[in-house]
């Protein structure tokens, strides 16, 4: 039986770090509270179309009607042939384009780079300097090569119109898991691999046609996602405990044991 309690907060020594940039939105899906699934059509695992929201926490995404220029969702192409390469891609939902992706040349095996998504790294700004595509490839797989090519977590930058004119324009982020990969054979009998990333994380500037900045890896002591390490994450972090969830795991074991708990600590007082 679990046995931690809030109590016990009054014996850490906490320090709190800065509160995040008011004018910036960001979103916590490090549950997978919201999840782009896979399905299998013919023995190939194909991504199941669902829309993901930049302005609607992950409960909501998973019930409400998306605006559809500041959505995204997923679409893949399985090639037939050997000499084809397979995409996976985010799309901007809206059928004029509005919601777009930053593109650039970082991933490349293969295939048209123009549809390569750019990755940014913590520090990095995503604003007007950067281009845009409505439909852009996250990570591919060529026939002869199954690496997958953007790591296991990347952030790609979208920007999305402030209204139906797109005169205006959000930016914003989506980080990136890898979750798993899929190995299958190809109807002419070529191996084929697709990895699976789900968003974990995603975030706007609420101010018009501003850059946003990429943050820092995510901070563990902010077990409740509020964009802060505060006391409060304490409780949060026992919720967690005691419900088995994955923001329990504080000292990456993947498994939620008491160690956790002085590793919160560390944590915390390490600062976000």
């Amino acid at each position: 039986m679990r046995l931690f309690t809030p109590a016990a907060c009054s014996l850490i020594a906490l320090s709190c770090a800065a509160q995040a940039d008011a004018q910036v939105v960001s979103f916590d899906n490090s549950d997978g509270v919201f999840a782009w699934t896979p399905s299998y059509v013919i023995g190939v695992p194909v991504l199941m179309p669902k829309t993901l929201d930049l302005t609607l926490s992950p409960s909501d995404n998973q019930v409400s009607l998306s605006e559809p220029f500041r959505s995204f969702s997923v679409t893949s192409d399985t090639p037939s042939t050997s000499s084809q390469t397979l995409f996976e891609r985010v799309v901007g939902y809206d059928k004029n384009g509005r919601a777009q992706i930053a593109k650039g040349q970082l991933h490349q095996v293969g295939g048209d780079s123009s549809f390569i998504a750019k990755t940014f790294q913590s520090g990095d700004q995503i604003g007007p300097n950067d281009t845009y595509d409505r439909s852009s490839a996250l990570w591919t797989h060529s026939f002869s090569n199954t690496n997958r090519l953007v790591g296991d977590r990347n952030t790609i930058g979208v920007r999305f119109a402030t209204d139906e004119t797109g005169e205006s324009y959000h930016y914003g982020y989506i980080a990136l898991e890898w979750k798993q990969d899929f190995e299958f054979i190809a109807i002419d009998g070529f191996p084929i691999t697709l990895s699976l990333y789900q968003p974990v994380a995603w975030a706007y500037e609420t101010t018009p046609d501003t850059p946003i900045m990429v943050p820092d890896d995510p901070c563990l002591a902010d077990v409740n996602g509020d964009g802060m390490a505060t006391p409060a994450d304490f409780t949060a972090w026992i919720n967690a405990y005691n419900n088995n969830l994955p923001t329990c795991d504080q000292n990456g074991d993947n498994a939620c044991t008491p160690t956790d708990f002085t590793a919160w600590v560390n944590n915390f007082n390490s600062g976000c």
